[in-house]
């Protein structure tokens, strides 16, 4: 794998907001993030599915940001859950994912056959979400956090899509080269508190927009190539990934935040 930050050869649209270190529109070389939303899974943390999913929709508003109301709110599309660090109780963010109705419909057939959950059926599960035609995934961190704990984190549970069969070595490395160069912005800034990240995949297109607590977007970017999607909502599901049970948990036991 190449050094993190070396460029490739995709051309790719770009925009930042004003005052951050890049034009604020750039149509540029790009081997980059795509996973950036597979998020960090800090030393010691643990998963909570959380309820009152269908709220989450109206967290942004009517301003072009993805979020999950771009989706039907159809029984058993919307995975939601908390993850905090283990031994402080220290909240870390809040990840709902809400996938296409027939995507839905494949998970809500699991879900009607099983009274809880159940490890058996979590890879079935999985597999199907990550094929799902079209995603909406939303990110809040509830606490600052510096680029490096992220790309790091961010990193680990790509590894494990790897592990599972699901993402490339190759598309790994377009990801995980690019990352550091399109979140260069958040370097000196640092991820802070109430920031958010949303994702909107449609078919092998990921749309990635960053906010600040404001609303005001710092960044918005979509990547064209399977291997974009498969990092974001592979590191959500990969076995041993951050995410993956708390995720899947919460289509039985959603729990009050």
């Amino acid at each position: 794998m190449g050094p993190r930050g070396s460029i490739g050869s995709d051309r790719v649209a770009v925009d930042r907001a004003p005052g951050t270190d890049l034009p604020a529109r750039c149509a540029t070389a790009g081997r980059r993030r795509g996973a950036l939303a597979s998020l960090f899974a800090l030393c010691g943390a643990t998963l909570t599915p959380v309820a009152g999913i269908g709220s989450l929709a109206t967290l942004w508003a009517q301003d072009g940001i993805p979020r999950l109301g771009l989706l039907p709110e159809v029984a058993h599309a919307t995975m939601a859950m908390k993850l905090e660090k283990t031994i402080f109780k220290v909240d870390v963010l809040m990840l709902s994912v809400r996938v296409d109705p027939e995507t839905a419909a494949g998970l809500d057939s699991v879900v009607a056959a099983e009274s809880d959950y159940d490890r058996n059926v979590a890879p079935t599960i999985a597999e199907r979400a990550i094929r799902a035609s079209e995603a909406v995934a939303s990110i809040e961190f509830l606490r600052n956090v510096s680029l490096e704990q992220f790309l790091d984190a961010v990193d680990e549970d790509m590894r494990k899509a790897v592990a599972a069969g699901w993402l490339e070595p190759g598309g790994y490395e377009v990801v995980s080269d690019g990352l550091p160069v399109w979140f260069d912005f958040l370097r000196a800034r640092g991820i802070r508190d109430g920031d958010r990240i949303s994702y909107h995949v449609e078919g092998d297109s990921l749309r990635t927009v960053y906010s600040d607590p404001s609303g005001q977007v710092l960044l918005d970017q979509t990547d064209v190539g399977r291997q974009h999607v498969l990092a974001l909502l592979g590191a959500y599901f990969a076995p041993g990934s951050s995410f993956r049970e708390g995720l899947i948990r919460s289509l039985w036991r959603p729990a009050t935040p």
